[in-house]
């Protein structure tokens, strides 16, 4: 079994959600909005989509990325229990570096860390998936959730903490070497897995 993984040359992920935001913008196909959802309907095959603003959208195709309570509420269907429940979620956490690729000591595209003592969980290296051949590599750090207590964790304690296990995992050995260019702690954005929100999604689905 092979799997391939793709990183865009730029060297950071951000450049491919750029260049779909370009795409989307000159679009004669495609129209963004920001107003909230505010109903859903469905007539003959034909979604309408009523936003908040007043406006009405149709389309014979819906794809729904948002929690499934949120579809329940607008559409007015599904049991009640459909309508208020909201899916299991957890906390991301990101730090975001760049290394002088000399003082790097191991090659790697990702480092998978699976040790409940480490704040780090995984750490990807983008200018070396990328192959961009840069003389600094761009690293984004995630951590572990449950070290992110709730009240948070500061930026500046997160990022000493990281740069600390990064040097203790040997990854490199020149803390200069390190710049930690910003941290993003993102709550209530990754589903975790669980029964009940597993039975609730496909009764809805159904």
């Amino acid at each position: 079994l092979t799997t391939m993984f793709h990183y865009p040359s730029a060297g950071y992920i951000g450049a491919l959600a750029e260049k779909l935001l370009e795409q989307l913008n000159i679009s004669p196909n495609i129209r963004i909005s920001r107003n909230s959802v505010k109903a859903v309907t469905l007539s003959q095959g034909i979604f309408s989509v009523v936003l908040s603003d007043g406006s009405v959208s149709e389309t014979p195709h819906l794809v729904w990325g948002i929690d499934l309570a949120n579809l329940m509420s607008a559409a007015a269907c599904g049991a009640q229990r459909h309508s208020n429940h909201k899916l299991k979620k957890t906390t991301a956490s990101f730090c975001f570096l760049t290394v002088d690729r000399a003082k790097i000591n191991v090659d790697f595209s990702s480092l998978f860390i699976p040790d409940p003592l480490r704040l780090i969980y995984r750490v990807s290296n983008l200018s070396d998936a990328g192959n961009t051949g840069e003389s600094i590599a761009r690293l984004v750090v995630e951590c572990s959730p449950h070290f992110i207590p709730a009240d948070g964790l500061s930026n500046i304690s997160m990022a000493e903490r990281v740069v600390d296990e990064l040097l203790k995992f040997g990854v490199v050995s020149d803390p200069g070497a390190i710049r930690v260019h910003g941290v993003s702690v993102i709550p209530n954005i990754m589903p975790v897995p669980n029964k009940v929100d597993h039975e609730i999604s496909w009764e809805s689905h159904n």
